[in-house]
């Protein structure tokens, strides 16, 4: 469909600014699977490295990289704090966000983190707090909602399992 060829477009276009940069082709090649989950670039030694040291989760959009770009994003928008409209600035954290998980391909520990995100925001919208236990099982009530098959899928239930035990 049309969106969904757009949100290529805008995948390919991040991908080409990412190529541009100039840092080495390792290099350019963790940022876009850090930032773009586009990890087919990374060096097979660099992916052993990455995983002898337990690190391999760093290459995949995670939830420490959600939370990364949220912060940011917030960040950014620091000054709507103090308008008589303070509830744009979670509003407009959400809808950027959504949009980047959408542009990278919806990977399911990205939308775990967007959907426990998009619920922590929105208790601030409505003045209301939000727990982080609540938001992870609000996520995967939705993802199983959406795909009943996740729940045999291993990524989606080390995801939810790591962060349950964080």
């Amino acid at each position: 469909s049309g969106v969904i060829n757009k949100a290529e477009n805008v995948k390919k276009i991040l991908i080409k600014r990412v190529d541009i940069i100039p840092l080495s082709d390792n290099s350019k090649s963790l940022i876009k699977a850090m930032l773009l989950g586009e990890s087919s670039a990374v060096e097979d030694n660099t992916r052993a490295s990455f995983s002898a040291s337990g690190l391999s989760h760093i290459l995949a959009v995670s939830g420490l990289h959600v939370g990364i770009i949220v912060f940011i994003i917030y960040l950014f928008l620091y000054p709507f704090k103090y308008t008589k409209i303070s509830c744009i600035r979670p509003l407009i954290t959400i809808l950027i966000l959504w949009a980047y998980i959408f542009v990278i391909g919806f990977p399911s520990s990205g939308v775990r983190a967007a959907i426990m995100v998009s619920f922590v925001l929105m208790g601030e919208v409505f003045n209301r707090k939000c727990t982080i236990i609540n938001s992870l099982f609000a996520a995967a009530l939705f993802m199983l909602i959406y795909n009943p098959n996740y729940i045999y899928d291993v990524g989606f239930q080390l995801s939810f399992t790591a962060v349950f035990s964080i």
